[in-house]
């Protein structure tokens, strides 16, 4: 058997997307003989609070914790303490969000060979979130994606093509490496009395969804299905503070559940007659383990992982319950499996990790927009604002 040299790798995760869909890839890290160090950046604190999450995702325990909101000045000196402490071979990063940006800016400056996985995600609207994707991207000595579609973004904003590697989508392996023992060992549906397909499920990700939850509610007199709601500890405050916690589900057929682990959630969504959510990697969950399903969004955002044609999806506004009654038992026609194939991923990170393991390489900076139908370089003055402008070198 081939031998490879046992690297140190520091991995920045910062939501619970990030942690459920990186684990496919600390699992081959590890069996590679790699020493993964974890590092939580607090943007949704609690993941990997949850004993359970180490125990079913395989993780060893965290390396170390961030804040979200660390000044830049002593996150600057924390991460001068780390690689004092120990010689990292690379630090990888998941997921798109502006406090990644520091980070790699961090490492953009001091030569740190950087890894972004999930790249390529893009609308091209000009907006912030866009640009922050944009810059993540750009601060990555290599960046991993999830398919093609997010590899042609890359090609065509002028990134190297030799430093563009397509892995597929992780979370697929994830979902079929649990979904046995998500079978075997989960007894959530036991636990709330309830049987499969006697409900449909909801899971809403994003603080500004919740404003829509009496709407919501409504779907089940619209439908006389029964809900079931699994909520995290900020969605269940969020509830309380607005009084609406205990009297929704007096009022209406929905039971709201606590945060739970992630066997409890796939067992969820197994048994679920419909999936409805605003989380598009919950989505996809959805459709690897072929149930129906409505995606949400807020008005003028679109998906990014799938292509438009592929997703189900309805905007938050007037009118959601009955446009979701209409539309939450349509099956999406595309084999996510085939789609965004991972049979490739483990000799892909190899090749990754062993190519540039002595070689740094910076990317140019420059950001894109659609400007009467092309897409062109935006100008830092006229078409960046400050809050970007700011991380730019």
């Amino acid at each position: 058997m081939e031998e490879y040299t046992a690297m140190r790798i520091a991995v920045f995760l910062s939501t619970r997307e990030d942690v459920v869909t990186f684990s496919p890839i600390y699992w081959v890290l590890r069996r590679l003989g790699h020493r993964v160090y974890l590092y939580d950046l607090g943007v949704e604190a609690g993941w990997f609070e949850k004993g359970l999450q180490y125990l079913s995702l395989d993780y060893d325990r965290l390396s170390g914790r961030f804040d979200k909101d660390i000044p830049e000045d002593i996150l600057k000196a924390e991460l001068e303490r780390m690689i004092e402490k120990t010689d990292y071979d690379y630090f990888m990063f998941m997921g798109y969000s502006e406090v990644l940006l520091p980070y790699l800016r961090f490492c953009y400056d001091y030569g740190i060979k950087t890894i972004h996985i999930g790249s390529g995600l893009r609308r091209y609207d000009s907006s912030e979130t866009d640009l922050v994707y944009q810059l993540v991207d750009r601060y990555s000595m290599v960046n991993l994606t999830y398919s093609p579609m997010h590899t042609g973004n890359l090609v065509s904003e002028g990134f190297d093509p030799t430093r563009v590697v397509l892995i597929g989508y992780p979370l697929i392996d994830l979902v079929e490496a649990k979904v046995g023992e998500a079978l075997n060992k989960s007894t959530i549906l036991d636990e709330i009395g309830v049987g499969e397909g006697e409900y449909v499920l909801i899971i809403l990700w994003r603080r500004g969804s919740y404003r829509y939850i009496d709407e919501l509610s409504r779907f089940s007199e619209t439908t006389g299905e029964y809900l079931v709601c699994p909520t995290p500890k900020w969605g269940k405050r969020l509830l309380m503070g607005m009084d609406k916690y205990y009297t929704i589900m007096e009022r209406h057929d929905i039971t709201f559940l606590e945060s739970m682990d992630i066997l409890d959630h796939l067992a969820l969504i197994m048994g679920a007659k419909s999936v409805l959510t605003d989380a598009e990697w919950i989505y996809i969950e959805s459709l690897i383990l072929r149930k129906p399903g409505v995606l949400m969004l807020e008005e003028g955002d679109r998906p990014l992982i799938l292509r438009e044609d592929d997703v189900n999806y309805v905007f938050f506004g007037e009118g959601l319950a009955d446009e979701v009654a209409r539309r939450y038992m349509e099956m999406s026609r595309v084999n996510v499996r085939r789609l965004m194939d991972t049979s490739l991923m483990k000799e892909r990170i190899m090749d990754v990790l062993d190519r540039f393991e002595n070689r740094f390489v910076r990317n140019e900076v420059r950001l894109f927009g659609y400007k009467d139908d092309r897409l062109v370089e935006l100008d830092r003055a006229a078409d960046i604002p400050y809050s970007i402008r700011r991380f730019l070198p």
